[in-house]
């Protein structure tokens, strides 16, 4: 696999053990009088048995990805102004004079 590969494409993790492992799960149907297919309906975690969650483990991966640009961020930010407190968005009001 490519770095761009690996770049594009992400692991999912169970979002109830944290497994990368997973079987996919199968609809058997049979036709009176002969015949059988199968469809697929979905996954199962191997290492837990729970459901895949796919929406779930899209946004885990999207949390940490964005929380790992957030320290990124911060760490450039102190890198760059090391003696600056960091800027909350307050002010103290001034009271008036008189």
């Amino acid at each position: 696999m490519s770095e761009l590969d690996r770049q594009m494409w992400q692991t999912l993790h169970c979002l109830g053990c944290d497994a990368v492992d997973f079987v996919a799960t199968m609809e058997l149907r049979i036709k009176p009088g002969g015949g059988s297919t199968t469809s697929q309906t979905g996954w199962q975690c191997a290492g837990c048995g729970q459901k895949a969650d796919m929406p779930g483990m899209q946004r885990k991966l999207t949390v940490a990805q964005r929380r790992r640009e957030l320290a990124d961020l911060e760490a450039e930010l102190e890198r760059e102004e090391p003696t600056k407190a960091p800027h909350t968005g307050f002010r103290e009001p001034s009271l008036p004079r008189g």
